[in-house]
């Protein structure tokens, strides 16, 4: 019988940033009281988990940014955006980061991530890309992002 035993900060301060970046993963995907607790403790620990290449869409991190801009607060804010003429990413950029804290950023392509499903969610709620750009706020972690119009 296998007994499972609680890592320490210590033991997380000690890893590479690809052994977090497993143990993030595994978490995730077994779920759980002691995952979660796991989870907690990587975020506390405050050490970066990302996994230094780009983030596949199937990658956790992915999966948790489809999840945010999904939701009703995320579809709500990407919409707020849209209505001001600003790029629908903007609405959802800072709960990205607040939620993926050190995860999110151009240095494991999270923000590209983030643009690409939040043009499929556009889509599919009656919107086409423009063929031009916009910038996000100051203080954004994404720099720039797709703007859309109504299909006509």
């Amino acid at each position: 019988m296998r007994t499972t035993k609680m890592i320490s900060g210590e033991q997380i301060r000690g890893m590479t940033c690809q052994d977090r970046h497993e143990l993030y993963k595994n978490a995730r995907r077994i779920g759980g009281d002691l995952a979660q607790k796991v989870l907690d403790l990587l975020e506390e620990v405050g050490l970066p988990y990302a996994d230094s290449t780009c983030v596949g869409l199937d990658d956790p991190l992915s999966v948790r940014i489809a999840e945010l801009i999904n939701s009703s607060e995320g579809v709500a804010a990407m919409l707020s955006a849209q209505t001001a003429g600003a790029p629908p990413l903007s609405g959802v950029d800072a709960m990205i980061a607040a939620d993926l804290g050190v995860d999110y950023g151009p240095h494991n392509m999270t923000t590209n991530a983030a643009g690409a499903i939040v043009v499929e969610r556009m889509r599919r709620m009656g919107y086409r890309k423009r063929a031009r750009t916009g910038k996000l706020p100051p203080g954004s972690v994404a720099k720039s992002a797709a703007l859309f119009e109504p299909n006509a």
